[in-house]
């Protein structure tokens, strides 16, 4: 799934849902860009595009033993979900809950995922990428609220294009949300139907619909490598 936003500064499937786990939020929010890359950002967003982080900022691979501070993160990221009433009760061993952290840390254990590291040294935004049925996935996009709107979140979503190595990236995303997916359009995204999707994405669907809030609203997205799809 896809979530976490940077707000309007999501401009991370990173999608797209927000939950607590034992008093802890969960949010599967797509938190990236910001305000201002929505506001100019019209087509797709180029792959050379590398805008250059804020000055103190870096970017690196995630590491294995960074996955509950990357949890908790992200439970931070889910302001916006909480402000709309989006908000759902799970128990730590809920099997959404462990499913997400299992694919998490087997993401991060084979190097699919990125972190932007703030001027003190703190984890401030992530990307979880995956593969499902073969085709390149962004699991997770997440943005601390006090670094939201400085274009973290869309660095995250190119560094996804550019993990997929020339392959369609596919999401989802909760459709009626603005920084859902109105701002995965703005970054090239386009909504396909499920009867279009592969089985293992309508899988993916259908688990988000069973535990999530709004799961009419509950959409796969893709941006297509080439100009075509």
């Amino acid at each position: 799934m896809v979530g976490r936003v940077n707000r309007a500064s999501s401009c991370e499937n990173m999608p797209s849902r927000r939950f607590f786990r034992q008093g802890r939020q969960i949010a599967d929010v797509v938190r990236a860009g910001n305000r201002r890359a929505c506001a100019y950002v019209v087509g797709r967003v180029p792959v050379n595009d590398r805008r250059s982080l804020p000055a103190g900022f870096s970017l690196r691979a995630a590491r294995p033993d960074e996955l509950s501070a990357l949890a908790e993160l992200d439970d931070a990221a889910c302001i916006l979900f909480e402000q709309a009433g989006m908000t759902f009760s799970f128990s730590s061993e809920h099997p959404f809950v462990q499913d997400e952290l299992a694919r998490w840390r087997r993401a991060l254990e084979r190097g699919a995922g990125r972190v932007v590291v703030g001027p003190e040294a703190e984890l401030v935004a992530f990307a979880i990428y995956g593969d499902v049925d073969g085709l390149a996935y962004l699991d997770q996009l997440s943005v601390h609220p006090a670094f939201q709107r400085r274009g973290l979140g869309e660095t995250l979503v190119r560094e996804c294009v550019a993990w997929a190595g020339g392959r369609n990236v596919w999401l989802t995303t909760y459709a009626h949300l603005p920084w859902n997916g109105p701002y995965y359009r703005r970054l090239g995204f386009e909504v396909v139907p499920e009867e279009k999707c592969s089985p293992e994405l309508r899988a993916v669907l259908a688990s988000q619909r069973a535990a999530l809030p709004l799961p009419e609203q509950r959409i796969a997205m893709v941006r297509p490598a080439s100009g075509r799809g």
